[in-house]
């Protein structure tokens, strides 16, 4: 681990990193020591992310010229140098992706087998994406065809006691007895608690369908993420895995489904008449502002302002299996935005600051210094499954499609488009890197906007009577 010293200059302030690495060429420990300047321009908080991303990629670059010097860098062979590429990865990248990249280093690692790292070309990182891309994922889920509430009932059990049992999560088995295909192992897991015949009260579904478009993107970040530190490293010439090496990536896409205008508009007027200010305010802000579910759970009162009526967002919590709450930065620099709110959230926004007020004079022991828009009454953050769990109740008390939390997400994006607001404002306004991500995701729908447009522009010139008709001789 780095040691980390802070240096106030008269040129400003700067650390001084040091790490301790055993040299393979003499066996002794020896120390390796940078300077890092603090950029002007940053808060406390960009200054220790990026001291962590700098101490870490320093410690893990010197360890790696050792185990280099050791392999004399042309012997190195790839499964080695992914093993510590991970362990750089679980310190200093968001929980998220070092499971994405740690799924898809096993693909990587059975793929090219005992290969040295010199060894890998173009050629060979476009063989494996073309792998990943014919790969057909086998889907096995089950769906609950007789209820479980008798077998419960008849054994005392209840539903907390059940997912401790079964180690399953309560919103699984909420989805279940919704009708919806859960895991098969989730299924299994849930019988076997209950010592019940496995068919009895769930039917097997398998489907074999191609890795979907963005899947096999999430491959290439993950291949392109390693080679490129192996490259900084000097271990490859070149990173074959960036985009300028590899054929564009085919595959389908997954329509995510979203709620139509009129369909918006009546959860809108639901919502409207919700007696509980949590479930109220929580889907509110997702429909009316579109925000990605943890950064609904990293919104603090600080982030509103009244006065201007924007919404800043800056940060994105989570909760983990273990029910621990965890706290990071937003998706990516352009996630943290400052977004105008419509005059009915801000106007719902007021209520529920005053319930939050009245409630934390109740539960002032446990929410006191507590800046979070939705709380539990225990001060932890509301688990995001529960905004899910909220919007399925009222979807199904006014008839509309059972759609996710993510799909009043992209309702929200889809609206504005139809609305015609411009392609950079509603990428800013979501938080996308680039606006070339918001066109490219919601290309279905601009082509249909293309389609109306053409139809148009037909019926323009097809008019019997109009321009260029007779009447205006």
């Amino acid at each position: 681990m780095a040691s980390i010293r802070k240096n106030e200059l008269k040129c400003g302030t700067s650390y001084r990193i040091v790490v301790k690495v055993k040299s393979q060429r003499t066996g002794k420990v020896e120390t390796k020591s940078m300077t890092w300047k603090v950029p002007k321009g940053l808060n406390e908080d960009q200054i220790q992310k990026q001291l962590k991303q700098v101490a870490d990629e320093f410690e893990f670059n010197e360890k790696c010229k050792e185990t280099s010097f050791k392999t004399n860098n042309s012997s190195m062979r790839l499964y080695q140098f992914i093993d510590k590429w991970l362990e750089r990865l679980a310190l200093n990248r968001s929980k998220n992706f070092y499971r994405i990249a740690d799924a898809s280093t096993k693909n990587i690692k059975e793929f090219f087998g005992d290969i040295k790292l010199s060894e890998i070309t173009p050629v060979s990182v476009q063989d494996y994406m073309d792998s990943i891309s014919q790969h057909i994922v086998t889907r096995h889920s089950a769906r609950m065809i007789k209820n479980l509430k008798n077998v419960m009932l008849s054994k005392l059990l209840k539903i907390r006691q059940l997912t401790e049992l079964s180690g399953v999560k309560r919103s699984v088995y909420e989805s279940a007895l919704a009708g919806n295909p859960i895991r098969y192992e989730n299924a299994v897991a849930m019988c076997k608690a209950l010592q019940i015949p496995y068919g009895e009260y769930f039917e097997d579904i398998k489907v074999e369908k191609p890795y979907a478009k963005e899947s096999i993107k999430k491959h290439r970040v993950v291949l392109s993420s390693l080679l490129a530190s192996a490259k900084k490293l000097g271990l490859i010439e070149d990173n074959y895995a960036s985009p300028e090496y590899l054929e564009p990536i085919r595959g389908f896409k997954v329509e995510v489904p979203i709620l139509n205008e009129q369909e918006a508009k009546i959860l809108q007027k639901e919502l409207e008449k919700e007696s509980d200010p949590k479930k109220q305010i929580s889907l509110m802000i997702v429909l009316l502002m579109g925000v990605r579910r943890a950064e609904l759970a990293g919104l603090e009162w600080k982030d509103i302002d009244f006065e201007n009526k924007t919404m800043t967002i800056a940060r994105s919590s989570f909760r983990d299996k273990g029910g621990k709450t965890y706290t990071k930065s937003t998706k990516t620099e352009s996630s943290v935005r400052c977004i105008t709110m419509p005059d009915k959230l801000v106007e719902y926004l007021l209520k529920y600051r005053d319930w939050w007020q009245e409630r934390q004079s109740i539960l002032k022991a446990v929410w006191k210094d507590n800046d979070r828009l939705l709380l539990s009454d225990d001060g932890r953050i509301v688990c995001p499954t529960m905004y899910v769990k909220w919007l399925h109740v009222i979807l199904e008390r006014v008839g509309l499609p059972k759609v996710t939390l993510h799909s009043l997400r992209h309702t929200n994006i889809t609206l504005q488009l139809i609305a015609g607001v411009d392609m950079k404002t509603v990428s800013t306004r979501a938080g996308h890197a680039r606006a070339s991500t918001t066109s490219d995701f919601y290309s279905h729908f601009l082509k249909s906007s293309d389609k109306n447009a053409s139809a148009k522009i037909n019926d323009i010139f097809n008019r019997e009577k109009g321009l260029y008709s007779g009447d205006n001789k």
